[in-house]
């Protein structure tokens, strides 16, 4: 290979890198985010705090298709997502964890024990 051809094989790099370096006195920036498969009631991976009525709280780690509650430090909850006419159910006998919108609550045998809950999306 002489060297036309070599020079021939690099300016496609070369040129690849100028066009893609940052221009640091750039007033404008543009950022690239991504968001993960948005499932219903949460997406896989997001751990949620909810506030409810009474000042009662809990936790949800959403995985997909299911649920891990945290009723307390010493009561973990694994439950599957269920059919919902709308927004999320996730059921694992006595308790059922209802996710729609600001309508969220947990019943335990077929009783309200968490109602009016709010989540708030919990920072790793």
């Amino acid at each position: 290979m002489n060297r036309f051809q070599i020079g021939l094989l690099i300016l496609p790099i070369a040129l690849t890198s100028v066009s893609c370096s940052s221009n640091t006195d750039s007033a404008e920036s543009v950022e690239v985010t991504t968001k993960p498969a948005v499932v219903e009631g949460g997406v896989p991976g997001q751990h949620l705090k909810y506030t409810c009525d009474e000042n009662k709280t809990f936790e949800v780690f959403f995985e997909q298709g299911k649920a891990r509650v945290v009723l307390s430090p010493d009561q973990t909850v694994e439950m599957p997502q269920v059919k919902a006419k709308s927004g999320a159910r996730y059921v694992s006998e006595p308790y059922v964890l209802r996710v729609n919108g600001n309508r969220t609550f947990i019943k335990e045998n077929a009783e309200r024990t968490f109602s009016k809950c709010a989540g708030a999306l919990v920072q790793p």
